[in-house]
């Protein structure tokens, strides 16, 4: 009886080893198992986490190139309207510049004129042959007004003497002008090497305002008003103010310009 016991007991205590070794199997591949499971786990995160991330810096980068794009066009509208800010601004300048450079010209300078007269012999001979020479200079606006010089020689008695008159014309401001013309002026020459040294004439032509050479111009008109007796030739050329076959000739306003307003 005591031998089947025994019997029992070991056979008992095998089935128990053999179930505690199965069970430690177990254990071992379980243990395996989750760190098979763990390791792909770690391995699916750590890919979807390469790919997450890939896909945050391609949108990082979309974002990037739209936003740069979107600062690129907006700076480039703001550059385009500044230039054609700037263009209008520099327009409306450079037509104010213009503006007030006519205004000066034509009403309140030059004040004065001078000429060059170039071809005094011929000039001279001419009016010995013929008893009479007439010349004109250019035109230019003095204190608004449309004026020249213009000279003469007559040769009478053996004697040739020169006269010099100023001319008004038609102009573009004769509307906004005061006439009578009334102003002072100097009609003169000028020695060549001593410019303080001059032959002058002046005329207050407020003196004058019945002188039909004073009013206001007519278009073919072709009446100066000055002196007939400046000088002589003979006295020009003996004092020098004949240099070069050449004579200056001036005109000078006074005083400072003015004009109608309205």
């Amino acid at each position: 009886l005591e031998k089947n016991a025994n019997k029992e007991l070991k056979d008992a205590t095998l089935k128990i080893f053999d179930h505690l070794s199965g069970l430690h199997t177990s254990v071992k591949q379980c243990r395996e198992d989750a760190r098979d499971g763990a390791r792909n786990t770690k391995e699916q995160l750590e890919a979807q986490l390469s790919r997450l991330s890939k896909q945050l810096v391609r949108i990082e980068t979309q974002v990037f190139a739209a936003a740069n794009k979107e600062l690129k066009v907006a700076i480039e509208d703001t550059m385009k309207t500044h230039i054609q800010e700037l263009r209008e601004q520099s327009e409306e300048l450079m037509n104010a510049t213009r503006s007030v450079s006519n205004y000066v010209l034509r009403y309140c300078g030059p004040k004065k004129l001078h000429w060059y007269f170039k071809g005094w012999e011929d000039f001279k001979k001419s009016a010995l042959d013929r008893g009479f020479k007439e010349t004109n200079s250019p035109f230019l606006y003095v204190c608004g007004y449309n004026v020249c010089l213009c000279m003469n020689l007559i040769h009478e008695e053996g004697q040739t003497v020169l006269g010099l008159f100023m001319f008004i014309r038609p102009g573009v401001n004769d509307s906004k002008l005061e006439w009578p013309f009334s102003k002072t002026y100097t009609l003169g020459v000028i020695h060549p090497k001593d410019k303080a040294k001059r032959k002058i004439h002046e005329v207050d032509a407020s003196k004058s305002s019945d002188t039909p050479a004073l009013q206001i111009p007519k278009q073919g008109g072709d009446l100066g008003f000055g002196t007939t007796t400046l000088s002589s030739t003979n006295e020009l050329e003996r004092e020098g103010f004949v240099n070069d076959d050449s004579l200056h000739f001036f005109l000078q306003v006074e005083p400072s310009c003015s004009f109608l307003t309205g």
